[in-house]
């Protein structure tokens, strides 16, 4: 199969070469003849390929997607509001939000009647596991990893800029109840989830404890620990 190689010059080549052929009889020369025809079609008629282009996978999620028509195949995308301009009453929010909960029905409807709960599991599975359907999910876990990033990043710097606050409240009289409840706090939405996820103690002290000794910092993140486990294990009344 021919790839598309449409360009000024290779049209223009085809096109003498072409020229050159015809008036000629012999059947081999008939097919070139032929063939070159066809490739002038299919490059006349086949869009262009950009020369650099971002994978699908990598790009952002676009919430506003259904803002637009879907685009024909090789054809540019139609706004739904360059659309319906001249219609006062046509509210755009509203026309997108449909045709976005239209579509999201539309698939899982189809995967509803694949079967019983381990067919549609499985088949699930696969289809999500496609060649075809993977680029999507990459884009799709992409964008998620990269808000959770951004959450956590937003996280670990407020709460390090409240612990640095507390350590530098020290000479101001001590600490407060308040301040050594907070740190706690602080400390038990840290224990357990780095221990699950795999990130040492020691790395927690160097994101949100950094103006804490680190013995002291051991000594807030053992106590939030053992805070943390009660928290699990009681009843919140008891707590």
């Amino acid at each position: 199969r021919a790839s598309n190689i449409s360009t000024p010059l290779t049209d223009r080549l085809l096109q003498e070469l072409k020229d050159r052929m015809d008036g000629k009889t012999s059947p081999q020369k008939k097919r070139i003849n032929s063939f070159m025809s066809k490739m002038i079609r299919d490059n006349q008629s086949r869009p262009s390929r950009p020369s650099s282009r971002t994978p699908a996978e990598e790009l952002p999620i676009n919430y506003q997607a259904f803002e637009n028509y879907a685009a024909a195949r090789g054809g540019a995308v139609v706004s739904r509001a360059a659309r319906h301009a001249n219609d006062p009453s046509f509210n755009l929010e509203s026309a997108a939000g449909q045709a976005r909960r239209r579509a999201t029905k539309n698939i899982v409807d189809r995967i509803l009647q694949t079967g019983d709960d381990d067919q549609i599991s499985l088949a699930l599975l696969e289809a999500l596991n496609h060649k075809s359907i993977r680029p999507y999910m990459k884009r799709i876990y992409g964008e998620q990893n990269s808000e959770q990033s951004a959450v956590g990043r937003i996280a670990v710097d407020g709460m390090k800029a409240l612990t640095e606050r507390i350590a530098n409240s020290k000479s101001d009289g001590g600490r407060r109840q308040e301040c050594r409840a907070l740190l706690k706090m602080i400390g038990m939405t840290l224990t357990e989830a780095a221990e699950l996820q795999g990130v040492s103690e020691r790395a927690v002290i160097r994101q949100v404890f950094p103006n804490f000794s680190r013995r002291s910092a051991q000594r807030i993140l053992k106590k939030a620990g053992e805070k943390r486990k009660r928290f699990e294990e009681e009843e919140l009344c008891e707590f």
